[in-house]
């Protein structure tokens, strides 16, 4: 009988050991989830602190170094926080000088994972209006060189166009356009091209890049997701100089379509 009373003894002082390592394992996670909680806070009211200086809203000579920099680091910062991972393919592709980069529209992930691509680039992004009037990210996307679109003002977005074009012949800018004009949550593999991008490349002489992004759709209501950004083909500035806005369209939709149908082999 006093053997069993030990064992039933021993076994509760093991069980309230357990019990009390149990207890401090969680404690230790719950510090650690306020920790990294607390980290992000302090991160995002540092974001806000810096964009209460970005007062101007004008086209840029050059992007600020500084805010170009703290864009990459908020850029991967997201990425990471949404356990999106990119990968690129023929980026070796693009030529050095000024281009025009186009691409398929999937989601809000689809210009970062480009811009931390082509981290080295001076890229940037043809982007609605709407984005640039975000309370922290809009003052800054002005100052790395991001121009705004009013897709139902066209005598702003041929402003935007002529800015655009300028930037790449005057200042080396290479920029990101979505012919699109929208994201594309159909289930069409593209939607029809607007020719604002193709209109930029002629007026600033560049060649286009021709790129696909897949994988993003969705990416932030699952747990892991890759951006496979590939770069299909690049028009040479002869043919674009040669050839009128839409038919370029139509030349680069059908290139962009062909490859959307298969997937990607990397």
């Amino acid at each position: 009988m006093l053997w069993y009373l030990f064992m039933l003894l021993a076994a509760l002082f093991a069980l309230f050991l357990r019990m009390q390592f149990a207890i401090k394992l969680l404690y230790a996670v719950l510090w650690g989830v306020l920790c990294f909680v607390g980290l992000n806070v302090v991160y995002l009211l540092y974001l806000f602190t810096v964009s209460l200086f970005c007062r101007n809203r004008l086209p840029v000579d050059k992007p600020n170094a500084y805010l170009r920099h703290l864009a990459l680091l908020t850029m991967d910062w997201i990425l990471a926080l949404f356990r999106v991972r990119v990968r690129g393919r023929n980026l070796e592709r693009i030529p050095k000088e000024p281009v025009v980069i186009v691409s398929n529209h999937l989601s809000r992930f689809d210009p970062m994972a480009l811009f931390c691509l082509l981290r080295h680039r001076r890229l940037a992004f043809v982007s609605k209006i709407e984005n640039m009037r975000l309370p922290i990210a809009g003052p800054v996307l002005y100052q790395i060189g991001f121009l705004p679109l009013e897709r139902d003002n066209p005598l702003q977005a041929m402003r935007t166009i002529r800015t655009g074009a300028k930037m790449m012949s005057e200042n080396g800018f290479t920029m990101g356009i979505y012919p699109e004009g929208t994201r594309n949550t159909t289930s069409q593999p593209l939607l029809p091209f607007k020719v604002g991008a193709f209109v930029m490349a002629k007026r600033a002489g560049a060649p286009i890049a021709v790129t696909v992004i897949r994988g993003t759709r969705g990416a932030s209501r699952r747990l892991f997701s890759r951006a496979d950004v590939e770069v299909l083909a690049v028009i040479p500035k002869e043919t674009v100089l040669a050839k009128k806005p839409e038919e370029l369209a139509k030349d680069v939709s059908e290139i962009m379509a062909r490859a959307l149908k298969k997937k990607a082999s990397f």
